[in-house]
């Protein structure tokens, strides 16, 4: 597989009760933070046959925010007892805080859109978009078959669930299963995802949402069941918008040489949401702060990062949460978008 992109850095954010968030961040543009599958790797998402891909279709575009959850991947493992779906939001809390957005798009799927659901109930106004995708209503998690085989036989799990690759991606892709989440992790992830309901939730979002999955399943063939959950939320949730995609498998991932078709379900709830060039999200130029005006006059006369921060006297973290914010205000998707904008406002 031809590698374009590095793998971006692993860092951490510490959420309010103790754990340790691994995360990463790739790309220039509006902020998307991909919430994490109920397996989930930064350290070897990189080498597998769809985490590349993807990344690298959705940074070309976006500033790509991608994390471990609790008890996932790089993050702290240990799961409670008393484990809950309420103790992710924590940690996407976390992650956003110690980055400074001031608002992003937030993507969910299965368990994690519950999460997603519940955040953009809790804090509408931090999320430009809500994208929730292969998720069902009543409960985070609906695999009963596959819980039982994860408790009986977790050798004969992780195999299963590693086999959607092909033959010459299964060492990479067992590794990765096997390295994501201990069987007593996976195991209170499903309790918590059982208990969760988000029915009452979905008529008091407030932000443009898609609601997404496929039409049938891997055979081709069988309908998808999470079609039905997918139609019943996007009818209850207002501004709702639903794709269902006439194809099998996962409408997240890749495909052949084309974007993966997140990367146009995104672009395309931006764009009926009147998220696109002068609007940024729904605010206008005038709601940039002195600051953020500063950096992207800097910006504009062609100063790297670095250069920024040496001229104004900040720390480069500090320019880049001030670049995010502006980003997400004027709806640039890189430092090209922006000097544009800059010129025809003015600025530069």
């Amino acid at each position: 597989m031809a590698r374009t992109m590095d793998a971006p850095p692993i860092q951490y954010a510490k959420t309010s009760d103790g754990f340790d968030i691994a995360y990463t961040v790739c790309g220039e543009g509006v902020p998307f933070v991909f919430m994490p599958w109920p397996w989930s790797h930064r350290g070897l998402w990189w080498e597998t046959a769809f985490g590349r891909p993807l990344s690298e279709a959705l940074a070309q575009r976006f500033r790509l925010i991608m994390y471990d959850s609790r008890g996932q991947g790089m993050s702290g493992r240990g799961l409670p007892e008393d484990h809950c779906i309420d103790d992710y939001v924590t940690d996407l809390q976390a992650v956003v805080d110690r980055l400074g957005l001031d608002r992003f798009v937030l993507m969910g799927c299965p368990v994690f859109g519950h999460v997603a659901v519940k955040y953009a109930v809790l804090h509408p106004e931090r999320l430009i978009a809500l994208i929730v995708a292969n998720t069902l209503i009543d409960r985070a998690w609906g695999l009963a078959a596959l819980e039982d085989l994860a408790r009986r036989d977790w050798d004969a799990f992780i195999y299963m669930m590693a086999a959607g690759g092909s033959v010459a991606d299964a060492p990479i892709e067992t590794a990765y299963w096997r390295e994501s989440v201990t069987r007593e992790d996976y195991l209170a992830m499903q309790r918590a995802a059982k208990e969760s309901n988000i029915a009452e939730l979905l008529p008091r979002i407030q932000v443009p949402t898609l609601v997404g999955t496929n039409r049938f399943l891997r055979d081709r063939k069988t309908p998808n069941p999470l079609a039905r959950d997918a139609r019943q939320m996007a009818a209850l949730i207002p501004r709702a918008k639903l794709d269902i995609a006439e194809t099998d498998g996962d409408v997240l991932l890749p495909r052949g040489p084309e974007p993966p078709r997140l990367v146009t379900m995104i672009e395309d709830l931006l764009r009926d949401a009147g998220l696109s060039g002068e609007q940024g999200g729904g605010r206008a130029q005038g709601a940039l702060s002195p600051r953020e005006t500063e950096v992207l006059r800097l910006i504009a006369c062609g100063f790297s990062n670095q250069q920024i921060a040496d001229e104004l006297v900040l720390s480069v973290r500090t320019v880049e949460r001030h670049i995010t914010n502006l980003y997400a205000k004027i709806g640039a998707r890189g430092k090209a978008d922006a000097t544009a904008y800059a010129l025809r406002s003015g600025l530069a």
